[in-house]
């Protein structure tokens, strides 16, 4: 009897040593394909949404619509009731809970088998995120993403207009307004010509590759004809801004515009046919044509003397900016909130929005400019230049001039 036991038990052994052999190399070779590529085919690892394990969980992505509070979409996400509260006052004390926005992303992390949510990620921009634990031991972290800055270089060509150059160029739009703050006083947007050209270099923020925001444009360069024009981004100690090849300030007295992108639709003259009364009068100003809501921009530093509605003028705004020149808005659609008689605006404020009102056909404003009391044409006027950059700035400003300069000639090289 004892025999056929110690056989048997001989046997156990032997199958036991098969197994445990065969599981070692079982898990060896999961290792190995959890390492490395396999014959043909690639073992993907877990992938992580801001530190989350996308394998684990069901997710589902909700934007925010407009009017919605936190606790409202928590309730949708599937949120238990008893947990809102303690969740809502830890994100208290991690970021404001008044700023949710209409577009905002939530991504919701469910249990695959119980439906329930595990964890949200908060989405206030590209940036960052706020990933929330759904427990009773509720965890709120902010997660700053690793967001690269490139430095990139656009170009075009005017053939008709700088919107269609840019659209062309494929160049994102948030440029243009860029484009435009970096010439405005050297460069006159209204009369633009089949062939003038740009370049810029501009900072870009990428995530995983991909844009995400647009930084400064650091350097333009526009060809006009024979002339050609240049504008640095220069910050330093207090000084701050667009400069030229030489180091003065792009930035004039006046904007040569009250609203950007527009066209002119009337331009000042001493004898105009009126479009609404069909008479011959002079037009002492200059229409600048642009859709309904468009903001109208105070030229000039100054102080508001007017701020009313008035017959023809319709709504208006008129700004004194120094002892010579004062500047009337005229045909807004409304005036921008605090703009009364003796309120200080800076060049470049919102002060008004495009309308019709008064004698007006379209959405246009009717731009008007004193010189010591009396209407001139400012687009004819030359006025005094701004202060140069203070002395001290100047050969570490030239360095920084010469290093971008050196990097747009690389581009025309490369092209």
């Amino acid at each position: 009897m004892k025999e056929p036991s110690k056989k048997k038990t001989r046997t156990i052994s032997i199958s036991g040593l098969f197994i445990l052999s065969s599981l070692s190399a079982f898990a060896f070779w999961i290792k190995s394909i959890q390492q490395k590529e396999v014959g043909f085919f690639q073992v993907q690892m877990p992938a992580f949404y801001d530190g989350i394990p996308l394998d684990h969980y069901q997710v589902e992505t909700w934007t925010v619509k407009p009017d919605q509070i936190l606790g409202g979409l928590f309730s949708s996400f599937g949120v238990p009731a008893s947990l809102q509260y303690p969740i809502i006052e830890s994100c208290r004390q991690v970021f404001n809970v008044r700023t949710l926005r209409e577009g905002q992303v939530f991504r919701v992390f469910k249990d695959p088998i119980t439906c329930e949510p595990k964890w949200l990620i908060y989405e206030p921009n590209a940036y960052r995120s706020y990933r929330i634990k759904v427990s009773k031991d509720v965890l709120v972290e902010e997660i700053k993403r690793p967001v690269e800055q490139v430095i990139q270089q656009r170009a075009g060509v005017i053939e008709s207009s700088l919107w269609n150059a840019l659209v062309d160029g494929n160049i994102p739009s948030p440029l243009i307004i860029g484009l435009e703050d970096a010439l405005e006083c050297a460069v006159d947007f209204h009369h633009l010509q089949q062939g003038d050209r740009f370049r810029m270099i501009y900072e870009e923020d990428q995530l995983e590759g991909k844009r995400i925001g647009l930084g400064k444009i650091q350097a333009v360069e526009f060809v006009q004809e024979d002339s050609t024009y240049y504008a640095f981004y220069y910050e330093q100690d207090s000084i701050k801004g667009y400069y030229d090849i030489k180091g003065r300030p792009m930035r004039s007295l006046f904007l040569k515009a009250p609203v950007k992108f527009s066209r002119i639709s009337s331009h000042f003259s001493h004898s105009r046919l009126h479009p609404v009364l069909k008479i011959r009068r002079a037009h002492l100003g200059t229409d600048f044509a642009a859709p309904y809501g468009t903001e109208i921009l105070a030229t000039a530093d100054g102080t508001v003397t007017d701020a009313t509605r008035s017959g023809g003028n319709g709504n208006y705004v008129k700004i004194r900016h120094n002892s010579t020149y004062s500047t009337q808005y005229l045909h807004m659609q409304r005036i921008a909130k605090g703009m009364r008689p003796g309120t200080r605006v800076r060049q470049g404020q919102v002060i008004g929005y495009v309308g019709s009102t008064g004698l007006a056909t379209g959405p246009h404003v009717c731009y008007r400019f004193w010189k010591n009391g009396r209407q001139v044409n400012p687009r004819r006027e030359k006025f005094p230049e701004t202060k140069p950059m203070p002395a001290r700035y100047l050969p570490h400003f030239q360095v920084h001039r010469d290093e971008v300069l050196a990097s747009l000639k690389r581009s025309h090289m490369s092209r």
